[in-house]
């Protein structure tokens, strides 16, 4: 029986090293699920279609249509969960940084909807539209890749 004074380092160093390159190769075969990465952009897109349905101007009420997106992004991150395998603990700044790029070009791409509504284009609305389904999609891959990072980091 050993005591803490008798500790094989070397046994610790090697198991060290094993669980380093479990997380390295962890962090290689993880790959994004590419119809949820797109569902991901829908619902992103979803929340700027929001823009084409409202009518905007003094008496402006926005639609419920944001809080779906939210609902199907949180489904969206689970399933991703489910079917990878993987719970992940730590998401990053790299992460943090797309989530809040992602936020940010939403916004941005539902008031330029808004813009084009209230001058009259609804039809223009696509546009935005499916810019939105497309950061939406790049911005989940993203964060999927920067939360691959973190979990072969440790």
């Amino acid at each position: 029986m050993a005591t803490h004074d008798e500790v094989d380092t070397t046994d610790i160093r090697e198991r060290i090293d094993a669980l380093d390159r479990d997380r390295a190769t962890l962090e290689k075969r993880l790959q994004a699920p590419r119809g949820l990465m797109w569902a991901a952009g829908a619902a992103v897109a979803w929340f700027v279609a929001d823009a084409a349905t409202s009518n905007p101007g003094v008496s402006y009420r926005p639609n419920g249509g944001y809080l779906l997106s939210i609902a199907a992004l949180l489904v969206i991150s689970h399933l991703v969960q489910k079917e990878v395998g993987v719970r992940f603990r730590q998401i990053g700044v790299s992460g943090w940084l797309m989530i809040g790029a992602t936020v940010v070009s939403a916004l941005v791409l539902f008031s330029v909807g808004l813009m084009l509504v209230s001058t009259g284009h609804r039809w223009l609305t696509v546009v935005p539209i499916l810019l939105a389904w497309a950061v939406g999609a790049w911005g989940a891959t993203s964060v999927f890749r920067a939360c691959a990072r973190a979990a072969g980091r440790g």
